[in-house]
Order: structure tokens, then sequence, then C-alpha cells
């Protein structure tokens, strides 16, 4: 087996910005250690053939290492899980790009762009952001087209996830997202108010700033149930009203919505319910 690192390329997950990144807001994503993928000499079932094709072709490969390791019918081991919005194919991007490719002194734009390009394999276009949060295993603030690295996640012991049990196809609701920018003036004027949150939500995170995160949440939440309704499954809907009403936790979309997970606040207190089958983020 050719010397391949056993390095593990983590999941990400998108804490806020989903959808107003795209037009002008903020972005904070980060890590997510429960998920992984590496390199396997005997991959289970993932058929990297055509990839392997179109990667030889972009500038910057190692052609001759890229046709060894096709041979060999090395692949890559991955336990994250794919429509959840974690970012499947960008651990395996950073993995390729790192193992794969010659390493020019990017500044963190441009890397973000090579990225993108490695991934658009997968997605038709990338932003990039998912593989980049892989490779340099840091939360990343994306903001007015600079790209801001945490050295130190702030703490997520109020943070959980829920699975809706149901996988989605993220082009299919940034779809439905451009629709309504192009047919709903009133929407796009909404847009703003969701930027503003957004941005005040990111700001108390990183200084963890617990009671402007709550109500921070909690205005997210409610907007995003009236505004994005169609990106919320049946299954959660219910889940999502209870805790607007009780005040006891707040949901919203954790990326493109429609499936995958959900991202939640509450008190740590009712956390550790063990009533409650939410996941936990940190401690």
């Amino acid at each position: 087996m050719s010397q391949l690192s056993p390095k593990k390329y983590f999941a990400k997950l998108l804490l806020f910005g989903e959808y107003t990144v795209i037009n002008g807001g903020q972005a904070l994503a980060i890590p997510f250690q429960k998920y992984h993928g590496s390199w396997s000499k005997e991959p289970k079932s993932q058929d990297l053939s055509e990839f392997w094709d179109f990667l030889k072709h972009l500038d910057g490969a190692k052609e001759d290492l890229i046709t060894k390791i096709q041979n060999e019918g090395i692949g890559f081991d991955s336990t994250i899980p794919t429509g959840y919005g974690c970012g499947s194919s960008g651990a395996l991007t950073a993995a390729v790009y790192d193992q794969f490719f010659t390493h020019n002194q990017f500044d963190k734009l441009h890397l973000k762009e090579k990225l993108a390009e490695i991934e658009s394999f997968f997605h038709g276009k990338s932003s990039g952001l998912d593989p980049l949060v892989s490779y340099l295993n840091k939360a990343i603030l994306y903001s007015k087209g600079e790209i801001i690295t945490l050295n130190q996640v702030p703490s997520t012991k109020n943070l959980f996830l829920i699975d809706s049990q149901k996988k989605r196809t993220t082009s299919h609701w940034v779809n439905i997202f451009h629709n309504k920018i192009e047919t709903s003036q009133d929407f796009v004027n909404q847009l703003k108010v969701l930027n503003e949150y957004n941005a005040q939500a990111i700001s108390a995170f990183i200084l963890n700033d617990h009671n402007n995160l709550r109500e921070c949440f909690k205005k997210i939440s409610h907007w995003q149930r009236i505004h994005f309704v169609e990106m919320i499954p049946d299954a959660i809907k219910a889940i999502w009203d209870k805790g607007l009403q009780s005040g006891d936790y707040y949901i919203k979309l954790s990326g493109a919505g429609g499936g995958g997970f959900f991202l939640g606040w509450t008190d740590e207190g009712f956390l550790n319910n063990p009533q409650n089958n939410f996941i936990r983020l940190g401690i």
C-alpha cells in the first residue's frame, strides 16, 4: 500500500448563515468530530473511479500518484452520513487535496477556491467552505469575502442536534431559496432581518455570551419557522413548535434543511434529561 497519512478528516456543521451567506451575510462553520473519514486499503463500498479520472485533469494534481492509488484500489472510508449537511464530500475533498495535490502557498481564500474546484465534481458548484473546515480542522467565520479561522471553538455545551431520519439533496433546497428571492421582494426584505440575527448570533457565540445567544436562537427559530417552512420536514415541525411555545429549547436549520440534522439550543439542565432524545455537541 502506498504511504498515505492515517490522518482523520472530520465532518463539519454550519452553525449560522445558511442561505444568508449566499446573499452576502456571515457564516460560521465548525469541525464536527463525531464523524470522520480516512484513507483505507480496503474501502467498504465507495467507487471513486470517475472521481480519480476527474482529478487528473486539475492543475496541481499528482497524476502519477493518483494513478498508482487508483490501481491499488485505495479508497476513503467515512462515517460521515451523506445527505445530512455534515460535509461528507467536503471531508473527501480535503483528504484528496492534502494527499494528491501540490501545495502552493495559497492564502485561505485561494485555498477555498481550489477546494471548491475539486468538490465541484460532486455538486456542480461548491463554495469550498466545507472542505476548508475539514482541511484546516478549525472553526471558520466567513464574512464579506474574508475568511477568519478561530483557534478555539467556543463552548457548544448548549447546542444539540435532532436527526430528522431523512436524507436531503442540497441543490433542491437552494433552488427553492433562489426562486423565493426572484419572486418575492418581501422575502428579500425579510432576509435582511435574518442577516442581522445571524450576525448577532455569531458574535454572541464567539464571545460565549450565553444570554444573547439564547435570544438570537429564539429570533432565528421564529423567523425560519415562518419564512423557511418548506425546509422543515413535518416530523420536525411539532418538535420545533414545542420549543418555541415552551421556551425550553429553540431549533433552526443546520445547512440547507429539508432533512438531515437540525440544530438546537437549550439550557444545560434540559439536555441532561435522558428523556430528551437530542445529540449533544459538547460539554
